[in-house]
C-alpha cells in the first residue's frame, strides 16, 4: 500500500473513532507549487473548496502555517472563514477568528534598523530580491550562474549578525532559495506548539516540505502527531512521505 493510501486509512480510523483532528499545512510547497515570483502564488481553486469543506466539518481544525506575513496570506489565499487559524511570518504573527496576535514582540526594530545594509550584503553574494516583511529580512536567491547560494549567503549574513553583535537576537533561517533573517524566539515549531496546548484532545498531522517546517514536524512527533513530508529531499525523517499532487487527497478524505 503507498503512503498516501495509509495515510488517508488513518485520517479515515481517527474519524471512525471520533476523534478530532487537527491540520496543519504550510502553505508554498505543499497547498501551492513554488513560484518564480512569490506574489503569485494563488491557492488554486480545487484546494479552497476542499479547505473550506474541512474548516466546516467539526471534525477539523485547520491551520495555514507560513513565512509570509498574515496580509500576504488572506490575499494569496481569499479565505475569510473566521474558523481558519493563519500562522504567518514563520511563527511570529498569528490570525484567529478575526483577530490578530504576536507571538514576539522582540527585535522588530532591530531587523527593520539593519535591512539596508543586510540587503546590500546579500546581493554582493547572490543576485535576487528582497520580499518586504515587516518583522522579517526574506531575500530571494534568483542567481543560476554560481552554485551552493542558499549555504554561501547564509555564512556571510552570519558573518554580518555577528559583527554587528546581533547573533543572539537575530538568527539565519535556510529554505528554497531563500535566506532569512527573523528573531531568535520565531518558529514555525513554537507556534505550532501554543495552538496545540490551545487545543488539546486533537490528533495532530503536520504537513511541511522545507527545512523552515522541521521545527514544527518535531513539535507534531513531541504531542504523538503525525509528521508529514512533501519533499522527498528533506533532511528530517517523518512518518510519511507523499508527493505534493497527492496533498487535494488529502484535503478531500
Amino acid at each position: 500500500m503507498k503512503q498516501i493510501e495509509k495515510l488517508i486509512k488513518l485520517i479515515e480510523i481517527n474519524l471512525k473513532e471520533k476523534k478530532k483532528i487537527f491540520l496543519f499545512f504550510d502553505y508554498d510547497g505543499v497547498l501551492v507549487p513554488i513560484q518564480n515570483n512569490p506574489d503569485r502564488a494563488y491557492l488554486p481553486r480545487t484546494t479552497k473548496d476542499g479547505l473550506i469543506r474541512l474548516i466546516k466539518n467539526k471534525s477539523f481544525k485547520v491551520a495555514l502555517v507560513s513565512g509570509r506575513t498574515l496580509n500576504t496570506l488572506k490575499r494569496l489565499t481569499k479565505l475569510n472563514n473566521k474558523e481558519v487559524i493563519f500562522i504567518g511570518s514563520h511563527g511570529f504573527e498569528l490570525l484567529y477568528k478575526g483577530k490578530t496576535s504576536f507571538f514576539s514582540k522582540q527585535n522588530i526594530s532591530t531587523i527593520n534598523k539593519i535591512r539596508p545594509k543586510a540587503l546590500k550584503v546579500a546581493k554582493s553574494v547572490a543576485k535576487g530580491f528582497l520580499e518586504y516583511k515587516p518583522y522579517t529580512f526574506t531575500y530571494h536567491i534568483r542567481d543560476t550562474k554560481k552554485s551552493n547560494l542558499v549555504e554561501k549567503l547564509s555564512k556571510v549574513m552570519k558573518k554580518f549578525l555577528k559583527e554587528n553583535k546581533l547573533h543572539n537576537k537575530l538568527k539565519i533561517l535556510k529554505g528554497k532559495n531563500i535566506v532569512e533573517v527573523l528573531p531568535q524566539e520565531v518558529s514555525k515549531g513554537h507556534a505550532v506548539e501554543k495552538i496545540i496546548k490551545q487545543f488539546p484532545n486533537y490528533s495532530y498531522i503536520y504537513f511541511g516540505d522545507d527545512v523552515t517546517d522541521i521545527s514544527a514536524l518535531k513539535i507534531v512527533k513531541r504531542y504523538k502527531g503525525i509528521s508529514v513530508s512533501l519533499n522527498p529531499y528533506l533532511k528530517y525523517k517523518t512518518d510519511f512521505l507523499i508527493h505534493p499532487k497527492n496533498i487535494n487527497r488529502i484535503i478531500r478524505v
